[in-house]
């Protein structure tokens, strides 16, 4: 268990687990990420083909934004920008406007949308899909209420596929998602780190989830040291950033008065947690006309060979999104996490101004006021103190290493300028 988890997480016990998977309240959508190797076997040549296409169309891109700068600076002495090698082999020179790739090398356009119709023709076998009600689109952002929807997954490469679960049942989500995880073991689907299983929850008794959710409540009491211990992958995923941190970053920036009194605003910190579709708990949909979250902390090679865990990892993602909907439930519990990540933002920042005046050779340390601040910071720092007994068990642990140096680079304090035993000077190596 990392630091920020043993000050944040809270345990979910195995009879909430049980009462989380049994609930009747819970309205829930999957997307299954895979690709077709097969396919990529078989249309290498085109694949390779659109890739370089892509590639040139940057290049061209990267192009017209250096000659559209070059050309705003009157009488500009610096030399013109090169053009792509690709543009000076067609014959076009330097000053030259280049033309999109596509206009001159027609050839090597590709149709990436029939392209994906031919990998649901020849490699993706719907009538074996465990279900009947669906929409094949060649649109990445096609999504149905009532029905499933297959489609192409743009960062998975031309081979990838997506695909949606209408809205279900809990009951009915746990029945088909084992049987879809061997659907796409039989169709030689592969998974990989690339791939992501994101979870979308809505609450029936919580019809306005927009207004009665805490999403710092749900961030602080979801424990994201429990899931990326099987899914590790996961844990600095661009496309699934850490909720956790997140909220960190959310208290280091109230002002000092805020956090001496624990004065930690809800709707302050509701707007400042991004609504931002590549955070692991997305909250873009609390706007749209069906409120729901997205948990995307699930994913990465084998997913589909982990259902055991996913299932128990989703009953947290429930418990926990309807304990974040109720301001009374663990209300006591909630206000500790939150003093407790107050206290750990003081304690390193104790740490590291501690270690500015130990480290400082110029300091005269016979002077009043430098005796005395220091003597302010060794009481805040004695005050702290199980902090430090925190930090020395699990920076042992790799993922509570992680933990901290992402906290003490958030204050923006280096490695090295953090010693937090003071009794022995030991420095974090």
């Amino acid at each position: 268990m990392g630091i920020k988890n043993f000050l944040l997480s809270e345990k979910v016990s195995k009879s909430e687990i049980d009462s989380a998977l049994k609930s009747n309240n819970v309205l829930i959508g999957a997307e299954f990420e895979f690709t077709m190797p097969k396919f990529e076997e078989k249309y290498e040549e085109i694949i390779d083909r659109f890739d370089k296409m892509q590639d040139m169309e940057q290049e061209q891109l990267d192009y017209d934004e250096k000659y559209d700068q070059w050309l705003s600076i009157p009488n500009n002495p610096e030399p013109f920008p090169m053009p792509p090698q690709w543009a000076l082999d067609a014959g076009y020179e330097i000053g030259d406007e280049i033309p999109p790739p596509g206009e001159i090398f027609p050839e090597m356009k590709t149709d990436k949308y029939q392209l994906f119709r031919t990998l649901v023709k020849e490699f993706v076998n719907l009538e074996t899909l465990p279900f009947k009600n669906m929409i094949v689109s060649t649109d990445h952002n096609k999504k149905s209420a009532s029905k499933w929807v297959i489609k192409p997954d743009g960062s998975l490469g031309l081979s990838g596929v997506e695909i949606v679960s209408p809205v279900l049942p809990l009951r009915e989500f746990l029945q088909v998602t084992p049987k879809m995880f061997e659907w796409i073991n039989n169709m030689q689907g592969d998974i990989g780190d690339e791939c992501g299983f994101h979870i979308s929850i809505s609450l029936k008794n919580v019809p306005n989830l927009g207004d009665a959710l805490d999403i710092t409540k749900l961030s602080l009491f979801l424990d994201e040291g429990y899931i990326y211990n099987f899914f590790k992958m996961r844990e600095f995923n661009t496309y699934a950033r850490s909720a956790h941190d997140t909220i960190s970053r959310s208290f280091i920036s109230q002002t000092a008065p805020s956090l001496a009194e624990k004065l930690i605003d809800e709707p302050t910190m509701k707007k400042k947690y991004p609504a931002d579709h590549y955070m692991a708990i997305n909250i873009e949909h609390l706007n749209s006309a069906n409120e729901y979250i997205e948990f995307r902390y699930i994913g990465g090679a084998q997913y589909h060979r982990k259902w055991d865990k996913i299932k128990s990892i989703v009953a947290h993602y429930v418990y926990n999104l309807s304990l974040a909907c109720d301001p009374t439930f663990k209300k006591k519990e909630y206000e500790h996490k939150m003093a407790r990540l107050v206290n750990k933002i003081q304690y390193i920042t104790v740490c590291a101004e501690m270690t500015k005046m130990i480290t400082d050779k110029d300091l005269d340390r016979t002077d009043p006021q430098v005796r005395d601040e220091w003597k302010t910071l060794w009481t805040t720092w004695k005050a702290l103190y199980h902090y430090k007994e925190a930090v020395d068990r699990d920076v042992k642990t790799e993922h509570g290493r992680k933990g901290f140096l992402r906290m003490i680079h958030m204050l923006g304090i280096k490695e090295s300028d953090v010693i937090w035993d003071y009794s022995r000077n030991r420095i974090l190596t």
